[in-house]
């Protein structure tokens, strides 16, 4: 009975969002709200429920649909970092010989919500296709400010290169996934290359690359913008500590191959994010792979109701990118992914 109750919760809160896009600006700035404070109606406690009953809903979910042939093992819980006490999920496939392509997952939430939960779809997903997933925690900006979080993911990596054969990871195939703050992380993880592994993709949904546009120099707006919280410098030095933390002005024609995929309803992370991106990644002559998914808002929610086909296919041209980039190839079981059909692909 509980069980069903949050489902109704759940299904409800996400209805009314959906439902809010195609009403007047006013009631969208509404939608915007909700989704941009979408972590404070399911903290950290709620969160794996939220995950388990909704999580096909949105961008990053398991849809069993789009799952491979493998069974799944996964190893969670993983100490990465005793000082701030970060915990990492690996989620392996069972019958795959190692090392297995890694990618790394970063959850997003405005760099102040959720945990390695919401990535635990993606996780499984992928490890039923044969890669080695890692979720990982990071400190979020109520506990440090910027550049802590690329911090933390540098020292997961550094964890990880260090346990590579006990898990049988191959990081010389190693790529990134995130969405929102997570793909902002992703993306600059990916570009200033620091890690102890090198970055050879990058997927990034609906991700923030140029951090200028969206911060605010009003204090009153500061004060809940997630930006400027992440930043935590005065509105007086946003020019310069948003370009260092822009991954857009880390672009050159050595940056990996980056997969961009954005909604072009998003009321949240302007589709212009992702556009601006991709023109940098072109103009530098990096290689750059786009999808915008039409009626889609952040989480790639779409504003016509459920959209479960149009993700699903999302789904199969994001593994389809990582084959091809980490050179993973069709694995034993397995048939070749179809390219994704309904959404625009540049």
């Amino acid at each position: 009975m509980i069980k069903q109750r949050l489902q109704l919760v759940l299904a409800c809160f996400l209805l009314a969002i959906m439902l809010i896009s195609g009403c007047r600006d006013d009631l969208r700035e509404i939608r915007a709200y909700m989704l941009l404070d979408f972590g404070r109606f399911f903290p950290p406690e709620r969160e794996q429920r939220l995950i388990e009953k909704a999580g096909f809903l949105y961008a990053l979910g398991y849809r069993e649909e789009s799952a491979g042939p493998y069974q799944v093992r996964i190893i969670p819980d993983q100490l990465y970092d005793l000082e701030h006490n970060l915990l990492l999920d690996i989620y392996l496939p069972a019958g795959v010989g190692s090392p297995r392509p890694v990618v790394f997952l970063i959850h997003g939430g405005g760099w102040q919500y959720f945990t390695k939960v919401a990535v635990s779809g993606m996780g499984r997903l992928l490890a039923s296709h044969g890669f080695a997933a890692v979720g990982v925690n990071y400190r979020l900006s109520s506990r440090a400010i910027w550049p802590a979080q690329l911090d933390d993911l540098e020292a997961a990596i550094s964890w990880l290169a260090a346990h590579r054969k006990l898990f049988g990871l191959d990081l010389d195939r190693f790529a990134v996934l995130g969405d929102s703050a997570g793909a902002h992380l992703a993306a600059m993880l990916a570009l200033t290359g620091h890690s102890a592994a090198t970055v050879k993709a990058v997927v990034a949904y609906y991700g923030v690359y140029d951090l200028r546009p969206l911060a605010s120099e009003q204090l009153d707006e500061a004060a809940i913008n997630p930006i400027n919280q992440l930043l935590g410098v005065p509105p007086g030095d946003l020019d310069t500590a948003c370009r260092l933390a822009s991954p857009v002005h880390y672009v050159t024609e050595h940056s990996p191959p980056f997969l961009l995929i954005h909604g072009t309803a998003d009321t949240l992370v302007p589709v212009t994010q992702s556009e601006t991106m991709a023109a940098r990644l072109k103009e530098k002559g990096a290689e750059v792979e786009t999808a915008y998914v039409d009626h889609a808002d952040h989480l790639l929610l779409s504003v016509r109701g459920l959209n479960t086909a149009t993700l699903i296919k999302i789904d199969q041209l994001t593994i389809d990118f990582l084959k091809r980039k980490l050179q993973a190839g069709a694995l034993p079981g397995e048939s070749e992914i179809p390219n994704a059909e309904t959404v625009k692909r540049r």
